[in-house]
C-alpha cells in the first residue's frame, strides 16, 4: 500500500487513504 504523501511512511492515518489503495 501507498500512504499519503503528507502521512509518515508505512502509516494510513485515515480510513479514506486505505479505500485509495
Amino acid at each position: 500500500k501507498f500512504p499519503s504523501t503528507s502521512s509518515p511512511t508505512g502509516k494510513r492515518p485515515k480510513a479514506q487513504d486505505d479505500r485509495n489503495n
